[in-house]
């Protein structure tokens, strides 16, 4: 377990991002040899297959993320004001919540992936095996809920090593089954799937016995700690829903942009399937960061360290914009030799869109670094609604990209959704983290026991 409640903040960011910015690199390059794997091995067509469902696949995941990640606030919360009683009772509380978030996303998501499918143009040439590779990760949902969950907790505890530890273990046996399912099963697209679902599944059963073991004075929970309080509940749901629910925002925003773009064909769905692969792949140092900040503002925010947290934002941001604008012009570089990994013959015209799609965004990674810190800053602090919010700017930038930007100007349009979503919402939040601030310094009450209610 790791207090950050004192020493440097700088120093603490950067040793607990560490691990989560090499966990999140491995998750990125086991999506991205899923992507490559697919491409070589079976095709554009099949690759353009496993991108239409990426919008889909971002609603169910994303929203898992963000439902777990709210609940360990309060984890954190509990944990940095050194109630170690309700830090228990979080836990429990966290299991309770997540198996019924399971039976519910299940059903939901089962039930309407051909509509939802339909709904968004999937050209009827990809539609078979985009329905039999959403659906494999539909299936396996219970298997994100488990390792997101355990990592989150640990997280919260301070811990953000052994996520690592099981992920990059996790990855490798990803692009082994890869292999297994798609070449010697003859699974096709829906191997790649059924890899990434048993690879996740793996490291949440060792994610939970390492937990189990070595935390066991905390992961050792009473009958009493297992009683479902209502209020408890609801007060994980109220920071966790909105923020599940902003993923979800988003999702639904890049569902519309998905579903204009597939009707640009597939060599279009290609470039930006790989596009998109990459541009996830160079967020990652940014993305860490601000996760890494959210265990240290939630801890702080419960030992009622206000002059910490200030110092901490201001320190991240200089951090984060340094390296964004580092990894920007990478990208900017290497974009064409970046798209050239995921196909063996690429066509000029994809090479060209997913090009434009890479430099555009990589222009404006510094905004996207800010988004990242304020939006995971004022969650922490359990202002989970202002995160939702920004979720519907964002969702409002990518429908008029989607309904107007693409209908006049074809994939350039589509090029501009990202920056649109991160200037909107940017701003948005900005507005909000400096009311926070002031409202903040103004009220705080510096005690190291209580754990005020959140208001946005």
């Amino acid at each position: 377990m790791k207090d950050m409640t004192s020493g440097n903040p700088l120093k603490l960011l950067v040793m607990f991002s560490i691990p989560l910015l090499c966990g999140n690199v491995f998750q990125q390059l086991y999506l991205m040899a899923d992507t490559i794997i697919v491409g070589k091995t079976l095709g554009a067509n099949a690759l353009a297959a496993v991108g239409a469902t990426g919008s889909l696949a971002f609603m169910m995941i994303g929203g898992i993320y963000g439902l777990t990640s709210g609940f360990a606030v309060i984890t954190a919360q509990r944990f940095g004001a050194g109630d170690q009683k309700g830090v228990k009772h979080s836990i429990a509380t966290i299991a309770e919540l997540s198996l019924i978030m399971w039976v519910v996303i299940t059903v939901f998501c089962i039930w309407f992936v051909d509509p939802m499918l339909k709904m968004m143009n999937t050209p009827k040439e990809i539609f078979n095996d985009s329905e039999k590779y959403i659906a494999a990760l539909f299936w396996g949902c219970g298997a994100f809920i488990l390792y997101n969950g355990v990592a989150s907790i640990l997280r919260a505890l301070g811990d953000s090593k052994t996520p690592l530890i099981f992920l990059v273990v996790a990855s490798g046996l990803n692009i082994i089954l890869d292999f297994v399912f798609i070449l010697t099963f003859k699974m096709g697209v829906a191997g790649a799937a059924w890899a990434t679902v048993v690879s996740q599944l793996v490291a949440g059963v060792w994610c939970f016995i390492y937990a189990r073991k070595h935390f066991r004075h905390i992961m050792t929970l009473s009958p009493q700690a297992w009683r479902l309080d209502p209020k408890f509940a609801w007060e994980h749901l109220r920071v966790a829903v909105p923020m599940g629910t902003q993923f979800l925002i988003i999702a639904i925003g890049s569902i519309i942009l998905q579903s204009q773009l597939n009707t640009l064909g597939e060599v279009t769905i290609a470039a930006y399937t790989a596009a998109c692969r990459a541009d996830q792949l160079a967020i990652q140092p940014f993305l860490a960061f601000s996760i890494a900040l959210s265990t240290y503002v939630a801890q702080n925010y419960g030992a009622g360290r206000m002059d910490r947290i200030i110092l901490g934002i201001k320190q991240c941001i200089k951090l984060s914009v340094t390296v964004s604008i580092i990894g920007g012009i990478m990208i900017i570089i290497f974009n064409r030799q970046i798209t050239m990994m995921f196909f063996k013959d690429a066509d000029p015209e994809l090479l060209r869109e997913s090009g434009w799609f890479l430099t555009f965004n990589a222009v404006f990674y510094s905004v996207l670094a800010m988004l990242f810190i304020l939006r995971n800053s004022l969650q922490a602090m359990g202002r989970a609604f202002a995160v939702l919010a920004s979720g519907i700017v964002e969702l409002f930038c990518r429908s008029f990209t989607a309904f107007y930007l693409i209908a006049n100007f074809g994939f350039f349009g589509a090029c501009f959704a990202n920056i649109g979503a991160w200037w909107g919402a940017a701003i948005m939040l900005a507005i909000i983290y400096f009311k926070t601030m002031r409202e903040e310094q103004g009220t705080f009450n510096v005690s190291h026991t209580r754990i005020r209610d959140s208001r946005i």
